[in-house]
């Protein structure tokens, strides 16, 4: 028994070190700066482009509910928008769209930094922009920083580029969460077993014996 529970012992202190490697692995994922190269643009059409997408991002700083209509207006363009959020929900169309996103994200989300001088910009044609960069969102809730992927399409309407497409991802190494998980979980039940059997190896001891006559 006392061999069975050693065994144990050591199951779980190895799954919690298998733990915190991978935490601390995810952790520096996490911090890792990412850096897209520049992509095809000129200097005078990236600024243009640069100074909507600061537009947003002051939006996102500030979170002032007040001004989400000027900042859709400002940004967004008038036909063919598509947004898709981090939630396998949050596809939103259309301006309408827009301004429900800004509402819940400036409300709920948490405070999101932009990575503007990250960003890659690739001109297809003298309308149309992709646009790729990073940012990171902090959950006031759990104060939790999480790193983004944002990927977006610009179009160029009465000489301004506005939004068309965007869209909001977590930059996450998912497969060293689902280790972590799985090595939390694996720990947590070695150490529920541990206990079990230490308790009951306890009230076997004091339980007393029955004594059998002989008569």
């Amino acid at each position: 028994m006392q061999v069975f529970i050693f065994l144990t012992c050591l199951l779980g202190c190895c799954l919690l070190v298998l733990m915190l490697i991978q935490l601390h692995a995810n952790k520096e994922e996490l911090a890792r700066v990412k850096d897209y190269n520049k992509g095809t643009i000129s200097n005078q059409e990236k600024a243009h482009v640069l100074q909507i997408l600061r537009i947003l991002e002051d939006g996102y700083t500030k979170r002032d509910l007040t001004a989400v209509d000027g900042c859709v207006a400002s940004t967004f363009s008038n036909k063919d928008v598509l947004i898709l959020g981090t939630n396998p929900t949050e596809i939103l169309t259309g301006k309408e769209g827009a301004k429900n996103l800004l509402l819940g994200d400036w409300t709920y989300w948490g405070k999101v930094k932009f990575h503007l001088d990250r960003t890659r910009f690739d001109q297809l044609d003298s309308t149309v922009v992709y646009v790729a960069t990073t940012g990171e969102v902090k959950i006031d809730m759990w104060r939790l920083k999480l790193p983004l992927r944002i990927t977006g399409v610009m179009v160029n309407e009465n000489s301004h580029w506005l939004i068309s497409k965007l869209q909001f991802q977590y930059d996450t190494n998912t497969n060293l969460i689902i280790f972590s998980w799985l090595a939390t979980i694996g720990f947590i039940i070695s150490l529920i077993l541990t206990l079990l059997i230490w308790l009951w190896t306890k009230l076997k001891r004091k339980t007393p014996r029955r004594v059998v006559s002989k008569y």
